[in-house]
């Protein structure tokens, strides 16, 4: 691993964050005034969010994933554009979603020179193969 280059050694980390908290305290921008709107929705409902850094200290796409078949209509617009979106029925970060995601980066369709980031639970071998084509290291721990 020491030999690798540093924009080539990923860590990634999903967490998940409800559509409607019951808190009333959210996170934004200082002085913004309408962060979110409550809707009737599944109070119990999340999205789940994948974050990456590089060793050479590069942030990757931030990478959402939504529960469901199609994506919310105004989901992209009224995003960064330099986040990416998924859509799972689960809504989890399983090897399905994250293999999407895995050949977006390897293929260089996002603006970065990157290689692809490894998630040890969501591997599968079709996955591996991908990796071994594109010469791409694979560490699990």
């Amino acid at each position: 691993m020491l030999s690798l280059p540093r924009e080539q050694i990923w860590n990634c980390d999903e967490a998940g964050f409800p559509l409607n908290p019951v808190s009333t305290k959210v996170v934004g921008r200082k002085g913004a005034k309408n962060i979110y709107q409550v809707v009737n929705k599944n109070e119990k409902e999340n999205v789940s969010v994948l974050i990456m850094v590089n060793a050479a200290g590069q942030v990757g796409p931030l990478f959402v994933l939504f529960k469901g078949i199609n994506m919310p209509n105004q989901a992209a617009a009224n995003a960064p554009k330099d986040f990416m979106f998924g859509v799972a029925e689960e809504g989890m970060m399983d090897s399905c979603p994250f293999y999407i995601l895995q050949i977006v980066l390897t293929l260089g369709w996002w603006k970065m020179d990157t290689k692809s980031p490894s998630y040890s639970t969501s591997i599968n071998m079709v996955l591996i193969y991908l990796y071994h084509l594109v010469n791409i290291v694979l560490l699990i721990k």
